[in-house]
């Protein structure tokens, strides 16, 4: 399937959860500073470090901007955060027909919704989201601490591995980015409750001859808040 269908079809989806979860505010986050991160051709920028729920976007390069955003229930969805029940009801909306029923989607490994869908949106229309591949499976992205490769975006194709991620990244309502090589999604911290880690990879401006570059990095805390075992 298209990066982008995809992405923007889990999107879809997840804000009909949302919808349907109602509207919970964990707060904007706080930041501090944090470490500096090397990505694509080398590159620097500095992450921040989320404290108390949140996200942050740092970018520097031919454009320097950040923001910040909320821990709320469309910030990050998950398959490991629902109950088996509850995802029978998401598959009745969301499920794939064609590939099979619940039962054998389940019992084969296959995600559901998604195994990780992450958003970073903020105040002006700024936009970050990682997803991993649609063909992960359970045994292809466990559930806990890992480090996986960002392979996919808006403009490319379709050659991602089972446990890698695509990115859309917007840092304005105006301009296209793609992604620039391959970037680093590290989950430090990922249990029941919560989920912390941080995002590296170059972006590179599209649809223009003399396209601009761009060093991403940033940072997450979410916690669970849609499913009853939250």
């Amino acid at each position: 399937m298209n990066v982008t269908r995809r992405t923007m079809g889990l999107l879809l989806g997840l804000a009909m959860v949302v919808g349907a979860c109602g509207d919970d505010d964990g707060g904007l986050v706080a930041t501090t500073a944090g470490s500096v991160t090397t990505v694509g051709d080398g590159t620097t920028a500095t992450s921040t470090a989320t404290v108390g729920g949140g996200c942050t976007v740092e970018v520097t390069g031919d454009v320097s901007t950040s923001w910040t955003g909320p821990n709320d229930v469309s910030a990050f969805t998950t398959d490991y955060w629902y109950t088996e029940d509850e995802l029978e009801q998401q598959f009745g909306i969301f499920g794939d027909p064609t590939a099979g029923t619940f039962d054998e989607v389940f019992g084969a490994g296959g995600p559901i919704f998604t195994f990780f869908l992450f958003n970073c949106t903020g105040p002006n229309g700024e936009a970050m989201n990682l997803t991993v591949s649609a063909d992960a499976t359970r045994a292809d992205f466990p559930f806990g601490p890992g480090t996986y490769a960002i392979t996919g975006g808006v403009f490319s194709g379709d050659e991602m591995g089972a446990d890698e991620f695509a990115v859309l990244f917007a840092p304005n309502d105006t301009d296209f980015w793609g992604l620039d090589g391959t970037g680093t999604v590290t989950i430090a911290e990922w249990d029941g409750s919560r989920l912390t880690g941080t995002f590296a990879f170059n972006a590179r401006e599209a649809f223009v001859t003399t396209p601009r570059l761009l060093a991403v990095t940033g940072a997450f805390e979410v916690t669970c808040q849609a499913s009853s075992r939250c």
